[in-house]
């Protein structure tokens, strides 16, 4: 009984640990096939989220590659503008060529952009109708071509090419931005009736200051291009009075050109800054050396259109093979009374390039309304007393319309 006993115990014992072990095995399979399953599951997630990722990725880099371009193309593509200068001149001065005649002064063309983010281009060409006697001629002008490098190394500018020069502060301004029609006596004897410019490099430097003024110093070296025709028929055409045809010749540069400037900008208040400076220019052989000093106070009336200008520039040159000093300047005060209408005063005197002995001197009167920044209606009433004491009243209409950025009167 016993012995069946024992066997009956070990048989139950055996077959529990099979059934028990079959069961265990089975349910660690079912587990092995559960997690298998599972990562299957996550690997197919996982693909899907990395083939998602690969596809915004490949969006955003076609996007970049696209904004890109767009930018590069917007770097290349110039800023195109037109300017034109109609003025109309009545003079009771029979010798004067433009007497009673209404024409195109000027007519000018740019293209300016961006070639890289630091490094800027501007091309200007210009038009220009001038009367001799009843004869009419068109002279095509590149008056300015250059570039501009903005960002160099220690704080630097430079600008190489063809440029309206730095020299005092209403040259480097084009005529169609001045706050009058007549050029000033001082720059017709010397530079002649169109702005100084040349070819050549110039370098820039601003100062910093713990007063946080902006001061600039620049130094330039120009191929010392000859200046234009002086145009002395307004000067003095009578031959009998003025037999040495005087003011006839301008500067007479020897060889190569350097300049300096100097320039230092005073904010006395929100509303009333200052502005001083000083230009020096000489040749290779010391022949010539111009000396130039400029001043501009300026007063804004808050919270109005209202403003008031005073502007000066003074010039002495010193002629040393002549061995004569000739000198000039001019003044003008301007007067904004609102948004459209502009007034001023503007006062002349000047000796000539060529003779220190004799000068000439004007006073004007002018009245401007700005239709828009890019077209506005001049006025402007000048008597000037020649060197050969001939007084001449003269009255100026001018009409200046522009398309495109450079037309806007941005030095205002």
């Amino acid at each position: 009984m016993n012995k069946y006993i024992s066997i009956f115990i070990c048989f139950f014992i055996t077959t529990f640990g099979f059934v028990t072990t079959s069961f265990a095995d089975q349910s660690l399979e079912s587990e092995i096939s559960q997690l298998r399953a599972e990562m299957k599951a996550m690997q197919k997630q996982y693909e899907a989220r990395i083939a998602t990722l690969e596809q915004k990725i490949g969006t955003s880099e076609s996007k970049t590659d696209s904004a890109y371009d767009k930018k590069g193309s917007e770097l290349e593509l110039p800023e195109i503008s037109v300017i034109v200068d109609n003025v109309a001149n009545f003079t009771d001065l029979e010798t004067n060529s433009t007497k009673d005649k209404v024409r195109v002064k000027e007519a000018e063309l740019s293209f300016q952009g961006y070639l890289y983010p630091d490094i800027r281009g501007d091309f200007i060409a210009a038009l220009e109708q001038e009367y001799e006697d009843n004869t009419v001629s068109t002279e095509i002008d590149i008056e300015e071509a250059y570039l501009s490098f903005l960002n160099l190394p220690f704080g630097l500018q430079a600008i190489t090419g063809r440029k309206l020069l730095s020299f005092g502060r209403l040259n480097a301004l084009h005529p169609h931005h001045w706050n009058f029609t007549e050029t000033p006596l001082v720059m017709q004897n010397l530079f002649g009736h169109h702005p100084w410019f040349d070819d050549g490099l110039e370098l820039s430097y601003l100062i910093p200051n713990s007063a946080d003024l902006y001061c600039k110093l620049a130094f330039s070296l120009y191929n010392g291009k000859q200046m234009g025709h002086a145009h002395s028929h307004s000067h003095d055409a009578d031959t009998e009075a003025e037999p040495e045809h005087f003011g006839e010749e301008l500067i007479e540069w020897d060889g190569h050109v350097y300049t300096g400037r100097a320039v230092l900008d005073i904010p006395f208040s929100d509303n009333f800054n200052g502005s001083l400076g000083y230009s020096l220019a000489l040749d290779d052989n010391n022949r010539n050396k111009l000396h130039g000093a400029d001043f501009v106070l300026r007063y804004d009336i808050p919270n109005s259109y209202h403003k008031v200008k005073w502007h000066s520039e003074y010039f002495y040159l010193e002629e040393n093979q002549r061995n004569i000093t000739p000198y000039g300047w001019f003044s003008y005060l301007l007067l904004g009374l609102n948004k459209n209408w502009e007034t001023g005063l503007k006062y002349d005197w000047s000796k000539f390039a060529d003779n220190d002995n004799k000068h000439a001197w004007a006073g004007s009167a002018f009245l401007t309304y700005y239709f828009t920044h890019s077209l506005y209606l001049r006025g402007e009433y000048q008597y000037k007393e020649h060197a050969s004491g001939r007084n001449e009243n003269q009255f100026f209409i001018q009409l200046v319309w522009g398309i495109g950025p450079h037309s806007h009167r941005l030095e205002e």
